[in-house]
């Protein structure tokens, strides 16, 4: 009995933390910023030899994202992709609802999703190297209660390196 109160307490005061923030989720990404304070956090970095439009003509168009992402097996995009529109991903048996925060062409993507009580931010950059490649970067946060007992920086950091892999491999081409 004391264990469950001590993580009743942990998680009570994860929820007053998560209430005092001074930012949502949607502001964070909006400013192509992760959750810092998040118990689940990424950060991944890739050279891919291609020009940052060609990674992001790949990245931008989520409803072909399966065909390069292995990890994603369905898409469904609410219009063009553009900041606010809203989008549902399929993966691990998951189906993930996301909106676009941030959408700068050639440079910059950032959503926002949630499924069940899980928060995620996603951040994605692109930039160009003298080379005419990219350096892509990826940085990923979640919350959301008990999360770290589905979840961890560990798995979150192998599901990203795989984005990216896959992400290297559709763009050189």
């Amino acid at each position: 009995m004391g264990n469950l109160r001590r993580w009743l307490a942990v998680a009570l005061l994860l929820t007053l933390a998560a209430c005092g923030r001074s930012q949502s989720p949607q502001q964070l990404a909006a400013a192509g910023q992760i959750d810092q304070n998040a118990p689940i956090k990424v950060s991944e970095t890739i050279a891919v030899a291609a020009p940052p439009a060609k990674v992001w003509s790949i990245l931008s168009n989520i409803a072909d994202w399966p065909l390069w992402q292995s990890d994603i097996t369905g898409t469904a995009v609410d219009g063009v992709p553009a900041a606010g529109v809203l989008f549902s991903w399929n993966t691990a048996g998951m189906s993930i609802h996301s909106q676009i925060q941030l959408f700068k062409p050639d440079s910059a993507i950032a959503w926002t999703g949630e499924i069940v009580n899980f928060h995620a931010i996603h951040v994605w950059t692109l930039t160009p190297t003298a080379d005419g490649g990219t350096v892509v970067t990826t940085q990923e946060s979640m919350t959301g209660w008990f999360i770290s007992f589905f979840y961890s920086s560990a798995d979150l950091r192998q599901a990203d390196e795989r984005w990216l892999q896959a992400l290297k491999v559709a763009a050189e081409h």
